[in-house]
């Protein structure tokens, strides 16, 4: 799930739904979200955000590590 083919920068089709759109930065999003809780997750307790694509970028996730929980992009 990250930029493998073609490595072009665009976050690749994890969702397999044949585009790399926000349903793929959503598919993402929910399974980094759905590990915070988990006791060996909380060393990487931080930040997360889901972007949808803009003229200068495609859709992404941010994942940070900041040591307590922060979401926002949503």
């Amino acid at each position: 799930m990250s930029d493998a083919n073609p490595p072009d920068g665009m976050m690749d089709d994890p969702n397999g739904d044949g585009k790399s759109d926000h349903h793929d930065a959503a598919l993402l999003y929910d399974l980094i979200d759905a590990m915070y809780g988990k006791p060996w997750y909380s060393r990487f307790i931080g930040g997360l955000a889901k972007y949808t694509k803009t003229a200068s970028h495609g859709p992404f996730v941010h994942v940070d590590v900041r040591g307590f929980r922060a979401r926002w992009g949503q």
